[in-house]
């Protein structure tokens, strides 16, 4: 009898931890940044109440923006985004790169070595083979988002709060809100986030460092949501 009472007990201590872990893991990015070092206390209301989107957009080069949640009650939207890391995408070469590249900075009498590891692959693989010695250069596929949605008929939303965190895979994960006019505001509505993506180059000749981030396009993602019923951090 007390075996049994025992294997309960046991039973039900393992069922109360895996509901308090089901309560706390994250369904997604806005769960993700509400347990960052500086967390924005909303973030982790959003996370339990925000529509689950599955919208994205694969870049040539193989980068992937994604919309993973969003929230709109009629007077403002948040979306939660997850930008793919590119370190597996990075491209090393010995000598210097074709000519014709527009440097869009140019840092003369650089030393590397005193940069110390971020923690970060994407940023301490450059750190490792820039190196200060010789000519070396790379070339690497970059996206982001805009500062801004557009709606159906073309009115933009302008972000007016959001931020993002570099995870240690170098995933960037973020959130931005911003406010619908109320002349403006249905049941549902299909929002667009424009994005830029482009390839980059990193080039060091010797104790000079350039680099540029050239070829940028733009495109946008689609994503639909429903009103929800308002609520904020504070109840109201």
């Amino acid at each position: 009898m007390k075996i049994k009472r025992a294997a309960a007990l046991i039973l039900v201590l393992f069922l109360t931890v895996v509901s308090a872990s089901a309560e706390t893991a994250p369904r997604g990015a806005f769960g993700e940044l509400a347990q960052d070092k500086y967390p924005d206390e909303q973030l982790a209301i959003l996370d339990g109440i925000a529509e689950l989107v599955s919208a994205s957009l694969t870049t040539e080069d193989g980068m992937v923006i994604e919309i993973s949640q969003g929230y709109y009650d009629g007077d403002r939207v948040v979306i939660a985004y997850r930008i793919s890391a590119n370190t597996d995408l990075i491209v090393l070469h010995e000598g210097a790169p074709e000519e014709g590249t527009e440097w869009d900075q140019v840092v003369e009498d650089w030393i590397p070595g005193d940069l110390n590891p971020t923690g970060y692959p994407d940023v301490d693989k450059e750190y490792e083979w820039l190196n200060g010695k010789g000519q070396r250069w790379l070339e690497f596929p970059y996206c982001g988002i805009r500062e801004n949605l557009i709606l159906e008929d073309g009115t933009q939303l302008d972000f007016m709060a959001g931020t993002d965190m570099k995870l240690p895979d170098g995933t960037i994960v973020g959130w931005r809100q911003c406010l619908v006019p109320q002349e403006k505001a249905e049941q549902n509505m299909t929002f667009r986030l424009p994005v830029f993506y482009g390839r980059a180059t990193k080039f060091q000749d010797y104790a000079t460092f350039m680099e540029s981030f050239g070829h940028k396009y733009t495109a946008g993602i689609s994503f639909t949501l429903c009103r929800m019923e308002k609520k904020t951090p504070d109840g109201e």
